[in-house]
C-alpha cells in the first residue's frame, strides 16, 4: 500500500440480531463512557467522529504507528487508533487505556466501511488486542451471513 488506508466509503455497523440491538461499537462506547471522566469521554467521542469522517474520505494514513493498521491475527480487520489514551475506572481496575475502533473494508463491498468493535486495552495489552481483533472478525463474518 502507499500509506493510504483505503479509498473511503460509507459506514455500516455490526449489530446483534435483535431489531432493538444497538450497534456493537456504540454499546461499547457507552460502556467506556461510563468508566471514564466526562472530559475524556467528550474528547474521545470527538476524536472518533473526526477519524471516522476522515476514513469516509479515504484520508487516513495506513501502517505501523499511523492512523490505521491491519491486524496480524485477523487479516480482514483493520484498527483505527485513537491518539489519546483514556483514563478509566472499573471496580479496582484504574488507569490509562488505549482505544481502538476495529473495522473492515470488505472486498466484495468496496464502498463499505464496516464498524465491528470498539475496544480498549492496557497500553501493553497485545493479548487483549488480539482478542478484540478476533471478536471483530467474527462480527464481520456474522454481518454477511
Amino acid at each position: 500500500m502507499d500509506g493510504r488506508a483505503g479509498t473511503g466509503g460509507t459506514w455500516s455497523h455490526c449489530r446483534g440480531r435483535s431489531p432493538r440491538s444497538l450497534n456493537y461499537w456504540i454499546a461499547e462506547l457507552n460502556a467506556l463512557m461510563s468508566a471514564c471522566s466526562t472530559a475524556d469521554g467528550r474528547t474521545l467521542k470527538a476524536e472518533l467522529r473526526r477519524l471516522m469522517q476522515r476514513a469516509e474520505q479515504g484520508d487516513l494514513r495506513f501502517g505501523r504507528g499511523q492512523d490505521v493498521d491491519r491486524m496480524v491475527t485477523a487479516k480482514t480487520v483493520l484498527e483505527i487508533r485513537a491518539r489519546r489514551n483514556v483514563g478509566i475506572t472499573v471496580g479496582d481496575d484504574t488507569g490509562d487505556r488505549v482505544v481502538r475502533l476495529y473495522f473492515s473494508e470488505p472486498e466484495h463491498a468496496p464502498d463499505m466501511l464496516l464498524a465491528a468493535k470498539l475496544g480498549w486495552k492496557h497500553p501493553e495489552g497485545k493479548t487483549e488486542q488480539n482478542e478484540h481483533a478476533a471478536e471483530a472478525a467474527a462480527r464481520v463474518r456474522d454481518f454477511f451471513t
